[in-house]
């Protein structure tokens, strides 16, 4: 900005800005691509997003509801049921009919010269040690599939709540760089007008023009992340999602009594007696079973199978109609090792179980015990950073009251006024990972839900 006068010029101390007495004439201002690039940035990004916007948990339920994923595990689990009715069977009688009819005209010393044979069977099997645990092991599998699919819900729900709380980041990172950049414009109006009436250097000028050109560009890019994580989210949710103000959330610290309340598990017990509500163990311990079972199945190709037998037939040669009753056993006295071999295999698969089950408790107990910790320890960095807040907010006014008297510079109070919007912003990301590890603690319990999510940002 080019003026042609300088006189009677003195600094406002409440606006920052150089009063003169005298009109000046000022020069269009020469717009550079740099500067082109950024407000259409600034304009698509004040755009209203297209589309009715949901809240998080209407999002999270109705994306999850309508996801192919979701299908899928229903199907599977209908599918499941079908085949544990298919292994049942196995168990339960089966009737029979036979009928057999024959023709044969080259007998003319019979009564008659056909033939006519009905039979009706009824089979009930005695004794089937591979039936009876293949049968067990199919209700196993179902269980953990059911299972499955719960810890896929609370699995999709944290995944939404950590991209949400990256938006959320992002929203406050942009909020930060603007306001950190109107405050270098401000000082690089200031140097600049110093400038012309050869109150500051040219260097101080140069110094505050890189400086309001880097936050530019800092805000830029702040809000093509946010863009980002954003349209991730959405594509996660498949819709649009409200956003709200971040000054939303400045209470919300979660204790560990208020969060034992809600999902109505006591924490006070040593995080061992935790591990019955975890999904993820109770999953594996299922599977362990399963493996066990399988060993069952293949030791039982040594036993023998009985099944009991009854058959009605009726014979139009006989003219009569008899029962027969019968015991049939299949047994298999040699297989050439094979059996051991199997069977032997299964044992090392379900040690190889029992180890993995193990390893998931270590994870549960030291996670679990780590995130308690965390959450406990969030209600004292969360108090420090507010303090340091308020802090700020204290000092800012007190820079503003010297500069106002003359005994501080702009620059001190645009510094205060940064160190404010840094301590904002240090703030709400803290409280926003507390809300996380409270998501996270409550989906290693299996208490995660839509309801707690609305819990936690009401």
């Amino acid at each position: 900005m080019n003026q042609n006068s300088k006189k009677n010029c003195n600094i406002h101390s409440v606006d920052y800005e150089f009063i003169c007495t005298e009109k000046v004439t000022v020069q269009p201002i020469k717009y550079s691509l740099h500067h082109l690039v950024l407000l259409v940035a600034c304009f698509l990004f004040t755009l209203p997003r297209i589309g009715n916007a949901a809240s998080l948990s209407e999002a999270l339920f109705t994306s999850f509801h309508e996801s192919s994923n979701w299908l899928q595990t229903k199907l599977i689990l209908s599918s499941q049921e079908k085949a544990n009715d298919k292994l049942k069977s196995a168990l339960l009688p089966n009737l029979d009919l036979q009928a057999t009819y024959q023709n044969n005209p080259q007998m003319p010393q019979a009564k008659s010269n056909h033939f006519t044979e009905m039979q009706a069977i009824i089979t009930q099997p005695l004794y089937d040690q591979k039936a009876w645990h293949t049968f067990k092991g199919g209700k196993i599998y179902g269980s953990q599939l059911q299972l499955q699919h719960r810890e896929y819900w609370q699995n999709f729900i944290v995944q939404v709540h950590q991209q949400y709380i990256e938006v959320l980041k992002a929203k406050i990172n942009v909020e930060t760089q603007n306001v950190l950049q109107k405050q270098l414009k401000k000082q690089f109006e200031h140097i600049e007008k110093k400038y012309k009436y050869s109150v500051a250097t040219k260097v101080e000028l140069l110094e505050a023009r890189a400086s309001l050109s880097s936050t530019n560009a800092a805000l830029l890019s702040a809000q093509t992340v946010y863009q980002q994580v954003l349209s991730l989210l959405e594509s996660l949710l498949n819709q649009s999602v409200t956003i709200p103000e971040i000054n939303k959330f400045s209470e919300g610290v979660v204790s560990i009594d208020a969060l034992a309340n809600v999902i109505d598990i006591s924490l006070n017990h040593d995080v061992y007696a935790l591990m019955k509500y975890n999904l993820s163990i109770e999953i594996q311990k299922l599977n362990a079973e399963l493996f066990e079972k399988n060993i069952d199945i293949a030791s039982s190709a040594r036993l023998p199978r009985l099944n009991l037998s009854y058959a009605l037939v009726n014979n139009s040669i006989m003219d009569s109609t008899e029962g027969v009753t019968s015991i049939s056993a299949n047994w298999k006295l040699f297989s050439s090792g094979n059996i051991k071999a199997d069977v032997q295999e299964k044992e090392y698969l379900y040690q190889s179980e029992l180890a993995k089950l193990k390893a998931e408790k270590e994870f549960f107990y030291s996670n679990t015990q780590a995130l308690i910790t965390n959450i406990i320890n969030d209600a004292m960095i969360i108090k420090s950073r507010q303090q340091s807040l308020k802090a700020n907010e204290a000092s800012v006014k007190a820079l503003q009251l010297s500069y106002n008297e003359g005994q501080r510079t702009l620059t001190d109070v645009l510094v205060g006024q940064t160190n404010l919007q840094r301590a904002q912003q240090d703030f709400y990301v803290a409280l926003l990972d507390h809300k996380h590890r409270i998501v996270l603690l409550a989906q290693a319990l299996a208490r995660l839900d839509v309801k707690l999510v609305d819990w936690l940002y009401d």
